[in-house]
């Protein structure tokens, strides 16, 4: 899993790094990556308010080797992630399958976006 080797914000990643578009990081236990080169400073740590400089992404395994975003293994969803067609993600209990890439970040619990970018299962 990418995310066991992955740089580690605020030890491997530190104010004054520049990071490039793509680069990816875990920090609080969740891999991100970064949307525009920029130099880091540290109070613009991943979060909903620096949405413009990164995005959470999933890998396409968990710890276990299973495949995520499948019927049986969805994608925990918690905000500020890209929703890709076909596959299937959770939130605060309930599964949905999502009907239309959004292509970039949303930040809507996913029960707002039922019938634009996901169906509830």
């Amino acid at each position: 899993q990418f995310s066991q080797f992955a740089p580690k914000w605020g030890e491997d990643i530190k104010e004054g790094d520049k990071v490039a578009k793509g680069d990816k990081f875990t920090y609080d236990g969740k891999l991100w990556s970064v949307l525009q080169d920029h130099t880091v400073l540290a109070h613009y740590y991943p979060s909903i308010n620096t949405a413009s400089l990164y995005v959470e992404v999933t890998e396409d395994y968990d710890v276990f080797g299973e495949t995520l975003g499948t019927r049986e293994n969805p994608i925990p969803y918690e905000g500020n992630m890209v929703l890709e067609n076909g596959k299937y993600y959770t939130q605060d209990g309930v599964k949905y399958r999502c009907i239309r890439d959004t292509g970039n970040p949303v930040y809507s619990n996913l029960s707002d976006l039922v019938g634009l970018y996901v169906e509830a299962i």
